[in-house]
């Protein structure tokens, strides 16, 4: 009860306010106004991310896509994008908003700018469309259970203190950690895969690279409690026995029960599975690493991509050590690094709290399903959902008149034991009795190639 007390308390601090809300909605403004000034009619600016998906922190980043109409001169000209992003920064600093960084080159032009008072800031990227439906199905999940928003807000918060949720370190996305918790609630309190319920999900073998059919966390409730009373879904418990249980429960479940070499934490599949199950894609089945956690929307992506030797190990000791702190009676305050002290709603009553978790949050981006998009390669006009998929394999894309997209795109820190490049760690071949993972020779570790950006994660 004491873990679950101080759960709340903490949420009850760290969740957005109606009025962080309010201020990042005059920020969303003053850019769109600067968007639809610069470029035109039909320019969308499109937030997602952790101040949309409901798992996010009262100052999270408020990321944004700048979409523009399929026919828009600038649309899908490299050499125009740079030149257009500095614009709008420019433009929307005129408008009170402070430019922190622009990186108009990078492989996603993303330019920075935060308010006046320095209390919110917003990464404006370009082309950068998958994030949407990544935010949106998170934002489901958040709504179908509200147990879900306390215990991933808390977990992000212990393992970006311990510095674990950076991908530019050689770890993982925070966004990866709210599928780990995401996953957990699946495996073991029947929380249920959206996509599953929206289509039964077959072999990962087929030529399409994005998955974007789920169903809604209403459609869900319906599904469930036409079948079998429901289960409690959507009618979860805020108690704190049961909070405390649920987040002691996470770290039993990844230091005890969760395979790191063998396993996959594929929320879009909802149940334990190894790394040769033909439900995944193929191109995720040709992927190595440890803590393989599958990508639900672009689900040839293993979200491990990142991590280097030893960072899995590295992870599993703070995994183990947490738990038996939990275990042994250990203090949130203490695992957080909190200060003392009561959060603003900690003393309202359990369903009021529930009630009020997502006023915080941005609302998602409605009709994305609708939007239209243009092949950068042929010039194809169609719904965005299929210029994504066509992009990748469009017979004038590059890559197919080279070689295959997998070897040119092989992760330059793979961690498998089948890893091929010579920049690639490799083992040794001993085992930690411990842990049971395999241990990385010193000698393994790459001096060359360059970690991802964090700034291409997936809604965080």
């Amino acid at each position: 009860a004491a873990l679950g007390e101080e759960l709340r308390t903490f949420a009850a601090g760290a969740l957005p306010q109606p009025e962080d809300r309010e201020a990042k909605e005059s920020m969303l403004r003053s850019l769109e106004s600067a968007a639809l000034d610069m470029l035109g009619p039909g320019t969308l600016i499109l937030p997602f991310g952790s101040s949309v998906n409901g798992f996010g922190e009262a100052r999270a980043d408020v990321d944004v896509a700048l979409h523009l109409p399929p026919k828009h001169p600038g649309r899908y000209v490299a050499s125009r994008l740079p030149r257009m992003l500095k614009g709008l920064a420019s433009y929307a600093e005129a408008l009170g908003l402070e430019l922190v960084d622009l990186r108009p080159t990078a492989r996603i032009p993303i330019a920075t700018l935060r308010t006046e008072d320095r209390k919110y800031t917003c990464d404006i990227s370009v082309g950068n469309m998958v994030p949407l439906w990544n935010t949106k199905l998170l934002r489901q999940y958040a709504e179908l259970d509200p147990r879900l928003t306390i215990v991933t807000v808390a977990v992000k918060r212990w393992a970006k203190l311990l510095g674990l949720a950076k991908t530019f370190e050689g770890f993982i996305s925070s966004y990866a950690w709210t599928l780990l918790v995401i996953f957990y609630f699946q495996v073991c309190h029947g929380l249920p895969s959206l996509h599953r319920l929206a289509f039964d999900v077959g072999n990962g073998s087929g030529s399409a690279q994005f998955d974007m059919l789920f169903v809604s966390a209403n459609a869900a409730r319906t599904s469930a409690e036409r079948e079998d009373g429901g289960r409690g879904v959507g009618r979860a418990s805020l108690e704190p026995e049961v909070l405390g249980e649920l987040f002691l429960g996470f770290f039993r479940f990844m230091a005890t029960t969760f395979d790191w070499n063998t396993d996959v934490a594929s929320v879009r599949l909802g149940e334990r599975i190894q790394s040769s199950d033909r439900r995944l894609s193929r191109d995720f089945r040709r992927g190595c690493g440890i803590l393989m956690i599958e990508d639900p929307i672009e689900f040839g992506r293993n979200l491990n991509f990142a991590m280097e030797a030893g960072a899995a190990q590295e992870i599993r000791r703070y995994m183990d050590k947490a738990y038996d702190f939990l275990k042994g009676g250990g203090s949130l305050t203490l695992l957080l690094g909190l200060p003392r002290g009561k959060g603003k709603r900690g003393s309202e009553p359990v369903e009021l709290v529930a009630k009020n978790l997502m006023e915080g949050f941005l609302q998602p981006t409605q009709g994305i399903d609708d939007l239209e998009g243009t092949c950068p390669h042929c010039g194809l006009v169609a719904k965005l959902v299929s210029v994504m998929n066509h992009a990748g394999k469009c017979e004038q894309h590059p890559r197919q008149a080279s070689s295959s997209f997998w070897r040119r795109n092989w992760p330059p820190h793979c961690v498998c034991p089948r890893a091929r490049r010579r920049s690639a760690p490799h083992y040794a071949g001993s085992r930690d009795g411990n842990t049971g993972l395999m241990r990385a020779s010193s000698t393994s570790r790459s001096s060359s190639g360059s970690r991802s950006s964090s700034s291409s994660e997936r809604g965080n």
